[in-house]
């Protein structure tokens, strides 16, 4: 065995997004926090794509449930930013919001 990843990119997008949903479900059941849908600008294409904006809201929960999202690699492949305050914002896997 190579060690290689050999999943396909639409596999990988439903991981991400799966990850993703999961992260929002730990938000909206603590009651702290906020996800909000948002689009970010994607310079190679010139075009908004869908996005979420995670605000933890300080909550502990909220900073362990997205300290374990940031430490995977696939799901920082779609983060796009954080900034002070518990803000982080990740663009979602085009081919998983295609047909949404």
């Amino acid at each position: 065995m190579t060690g290689r990843d050999t999943r396909t990119d639409t596999a990988i997008y439903a991981e991400v997004m799966a990850k993703l949903k999961a992260c929002r479900e730990v938000f909206e059941s603590e009651g702290y926090g906020v996800v909000r849908e948002t689009t970010v600008h994607d310079d190679l294409d010139d075009r908004d794509v869908p996005a979420w904006a995670f605000a933890t809201g300080g909550w502990s929960e909220n900073e362990r449930a997205m300290d374990e999202m940031m430490q995977d690699f696939f799901v920082m492949h779609f983060w796009e930013r954080s900034e002070r305050g518990g803000l982080h914002v990740f663009r979602l896997p085009i081919e998983e919001t295609n047909g949404d």
